[in-house]
């Protein structure tokens, strides 16, 4: 019951994040693109996830700023919900899309994780590189691709020293 509790507060704080963006996306016009220099986007992500024999519901924000055009600077948390032990990461992201086209931009990217483990176990760091396309439609866009992660963790066994997996994530640009 808990863990519901806990996920629909997350959900209604995510509404109230959402309708914060429309309010600033609906009086910021788009001249210059959303590619360009002090826009910024957010995106949101839900998934699911296994670790330490518990499996998780997993969700997160990521906030990015562009420090020069094509390229930003961010943060991200994430939280593990539903297993043991208690699971959060914070991320910080550069990512650099390449100026191929006005509404689709492959992009490249490099990631720091910090993952913070209760109940005893050891936190760690994780690099990763991430690879993709990103879609855009006026403020909104759609962030398809792969990252390879690689941990730095004790408590990883030597075969598990890296993972791949698919990125999805949407969100809106201001």
């Amino acid at each position: 019951m808990g863990l519901i509790i806990n996920i629909l507060k997350v959900i209604l704080m995510l509404k109230k994040l959402l309708i914060i963006i429309v309010v600033l996306i609906s009086s910021h016009g788009y001249s210059q693109g959303m590619f360009s220099v002090e826009h910024k986007n957010m995106s949101f992500h839900v998934g699911s996830g296994t670790a330490y024999d518990s499996r998780y519901t997993v969700l997160g924000i990521n906030v990015n700023y562009f420090v020069i055009k094509n390229l930003t600077l961010g943060v991200g948390y994430t939280a593990w919900f539903g297993g043991d032990p208690k699971i959060n990461k914070v991320s910080l992201p550069i990512t650099y899309y390449l100026p191929v086209g006005d509404s689709i931009r492959p992009y490249l990217g490099v990631v720091y994780h910090r993952t913070f483990i209760g109940d005893g176990y050891d936190d760690y760091n994780s690099y990763s590189g991430r690879v993709g396309v990103a879609i855009s439609n006026g403020g909104s866009f759609l962030r398809l691709g792969w990252v390879q992660e690689y941990y730095d963790n004790d408590n990883t066994d030597d075969e598990k020293k890296s993972e791949g997996y698919p990125e999805v994530s949407g969100g809106y640009s201001f």
